[in-house]
């Protein structure tokens, strides 16, 4: 409670002296309206990971460009990405089909520790233990 100077003497006035009165303050308009809200949150969750993806490259681009954004760099990137996008690549027909196969990252470590066994041990040249066939499409072929 103060003391209003527009009041008679002795009224106390029940807002406080700080505060205008109602019918001068503009009304408080949010810019986000929902309609906004759900648009803008389909676009994050569209094309947030491009975004992220393209800000880090520009950052780290900025940060280090003697090593970052070099070819050498880039090319090595691709090739440790190499074997998860082979793996995605494989793992995709199953979920389109509707089914959820774990066992792939099984098979594709089988897979692995097998072509380097078979390469270690001198058995097979480089390219033919990546060209095996599985015992299941020799059978389907004859």
């Amino acid at each position: 409670m103060s003391f209003d100077s527009s009041l008679p003497t002795g009224v106390v006035s029940p807002r406080p002296a700080h505060a205008r009165p109602a019918a001068s303050q503009p009304a408080r308009r949010s810019i986000i309206t929902p309609s906004n809200r759900a648009g803008l949150l389909h676009f994050v969750g569209t094309y947030g990971t491009i975004i992220v993806l393209l800000t880090m490259l520009v950052t780290f681009s900025l940060l280090q460009p003697t090593t970052f954004a070099t070819v050498g760099n880039f090319r090595n990137i691709l090739n440790d990405m190499a074997i998860g996008t082979i793996v995605a690549a494989g793992l995709t027909v199953p979920l389109v089909a509707g089914d959820f196969d774990l066992s792939i990252g099984y098979v594709a470590s089988f897979c692995g520790l097998l072509i380097v066994g078979l390469l270690n041990a001198g058995q097979l040249p480089i390219p033919l233990p990546s060209c095996q066939l599985s015992p299941s499409e020799r059978a389907s072929e004859s």
